[in-house]
């Protein structure tokens, strides 16, 4: 069942999204592997070395070749064999080995169309051209993939559950680490040749669990699968002390598709211009606003990554624009709305935008400090409070006032001119009354919906991203703010998660580790504010793995504490 999933997802997709696996299956195999798709292509989609010496190239297609698909892709195949590889890390020489990899097969016609042009290349001193058909790639796929499938009910439950997602929803992140961790990651390896086989098949297995969302150019949701599994990679390889650089190369394929699938998004976002996800029926402007929040701050990061990575960067104006468009309109649900505002202030201010960036923080702030005051009653949800458990919360308090709109209605109805004794019996037995036809659909709808129910009242009087906000306040020298509000601040406990293990900034859940609250001092010295705020944990971990943490924390929302903010305030 297994198979026929993963050859059902072979045989549908397309080369772009069987790219990185079949690349991770050549990292496996080869000495030097590097990716040459673009304007140094040369029909070459992939290069690479074997402990040899020996050059090997690959071209990328998908579907079944036939006489008239051969002929469209010759000309490729052409400089796939006979130009030189144009790649800095490898001598500048034509290819000793050279394979057309598809997802398909190739038909009878055009296997004796190969084999004639192979004839002809041979005479002419080139070497002749190798087929890897989808037979081979999914044998290829299935042997690296090895023992890392599930042989529990449970998993293989796990398994079909996230494969037939809806493709459009957001990604089932619980679920798919939960899988992950339970065949590969939760496993103990003697060997480390076989946490790096770990690591290897993990990417493979993620390919394909994206197959739904793939389907529905979901990107924000490849997104956010790709950036869990570099997280639980990342996890997993410094817990193992894995000696070896080879896991490196994993996480840079992955960090090649998060940046490919942002900027995919990046372009549709632009061309649109507009936050709506399919019908516009049944929109609010609370989910509305939330996915353009979500959205802006991704590609805010996707702009920071560019900008540190790629020497060619230029500022895009677009993207400015819309998202002084909406700065209005982004709406904070909750703590683990923090990370999408933190990547738009950072963008703003590394592009000159200081004043906007400052006017969103203060904006953060003050709503903070006015909803999670202890006496009030509509707390802002921790970070652990996604932004589909906020709003489903919101929606059946929506559904629960609603009801009580109809009672008081109810009431309302009672002739009031009649003295109180008269009519206390009646207002009295409106609860009690058989309800009506639809306050019955009313409660028919909250049953079925199975919507969350979340107390807001919880979440008063403390916060998670409380001390964040006030050092990044300080950075900016905002003392009048920060004394005008102190008050109200010290009413409210800085909550905190301290790890056992600071590799656990990669996990999704840890028990080693505990959790801290303190109320603020008050009152305050603003010289020890600014001592406070200078002070940046520049672990090795941390500088390593900064543009991928900006990434993490979005996904993560739990994982930006103040230590994480205040370095990567600090370093971009």
């Amino acid at each position: 069942m297994i198979e026929k999933a993963i050859e059902n997802w072979l045989i549908n997709t397309n080369e772009t999204n069987y790219r990185t696996p079949f690349f991770q299956l050549i990292l496996n195999k080869y000495e030097l592997v590097k990716n040459t798709h673009g304007p140094l292509e040369d029909g070459k989609d992939i290069v690479a070395k074997d402990s040899d010496g020996n050059y090997i190239a690959f071209q990328l297609k998908s579907g079944n070749i036939n006489t008239t698909e051969w002929r469209k892709i010759k000309s490729q195949i052409d400089e796939l064999i006979e130009l030189d590889i144009r790649h800095p890390s490898f001598e500048s020489r034509r290819p000793d080995e050279t394979y057309l990899v598809i997802n398909g097969s190739v038909d009878s016609f055009a296997n004796e169309k190969i084999k004639s042009y192979n004839k002809s290349k041979v005479d002419r001193g080139f070497n002749k051209l190798k087929i890897i058909d989808k037979d081979e790639l999914l044998q290829m796929f299935k042997e690296a993939q090895g023992k890392f499938t599930p042989d529990e009910y449970d998993d293989f439950y796990l398994f079909l559950d996230i494969l037939t997602s809806d493709g459009s929803d957001l990604l089932p992140k619980e679920k798919i680490i939960e899988f992950l961790n339970k065949i590969i990651f939760n496993k103990k390896f003697t060997r480390e040749s076989n946490r790096i086989n770990a690591i290897s098949s993990s990417l493979i297995i993620v390919s394909y669990l994206l197959d739904p969302f793939q389907n529905k150019n979901n990107y924000f949701a490849i997104f956010e699968a790709w950036t869990c599994l570099c997280a639980l990679i990342l996890n997993f390889s410094y817990k193992s002390k894995i000696k070896s650089e080879k896991w490196k190369e994993s996480i840079y394929l992955i960090l090649s598709e998060i940046e490919r699938n942002l900027i995919l998004l990046k372009n549709e976002t632009l061309m649109k211009k507009k936050f709506f996800e399919g019908s516009i029926a049944g929109e609010t402007r609370t989910v509305y606003d939330s996915r353009a929040l979500m959205v802006l701050g991704t590609l805010s990061v996707l702009e920071i990554f560019l900008s540190c990575s790629d020497e060619d960067y230029h500022r895009d104006e677009d993207l400015i624009e819309l998202i002084k468009e909406n700065k209005d309109n982004l709406y904070f649900w909750g703590e683990s709305a923090f990370p999408y505002v933190f990547s738009i202030i950072k963008y703003l201010e590394r592009e000159g935008e200081r004043d906007i960036a400052i006017s969103l923080l203060e904006e953060i702030f003050n709503i903070l400090i006015e909803r999670n005051q202890p006496r009030k009653q509509f707390g802002l949800p921790d970070p652990y409070c996604d932004v589909k458990k906020v709003l489903e919360g919101l929606l059946r308090l929506d559904f629960d006032l609603k009801r009580y709109e109809y009672i008081i209605s109810d009431i309302l109805a009672i002739d009031s001119s009649k003295e109180f004794k008269e009519i206390y019996p009646e207002i009295m037995r409106v609860r009690r009354i058989r309800p009506g036809r639809t306050e019955q659909i009313m409660d028919e709808i909250l049953h079925n919906s199975h919507l969350l129910k979340i107390d807001f009242k919880d979440f008063n009087g403390s916060s998670f991203i409380l001390e964040s906000l006030i050092l990044m306040l300080t950075r900016r020298d905002k003392k009048d703010l920060l004394t005008k509000k102190w008050r109200e601040i010290s009413h409210i406990r800085m909550e905190t998660f301290d790890f056992d293990n600071k590799e656990d900034i990669f996990s999704w859940r840890t028990r080693d580790g505990k959790f801290h609250d303190e109320l603020p001092k008050s009152p305050q010295k603003w010289d020890d504010l600014v001592t406070k705020s200078k002070i940046i944990d520049t672990d090795e971990m941390h500088l390593e793995n900064s543009l991928f943490m900006l990434f993490l924390i979005l996904v993560f929302p739990h994982r930006a504490n103040t230590t994480i903010i205040n370095f990567l305030d600090d370093h971009f």
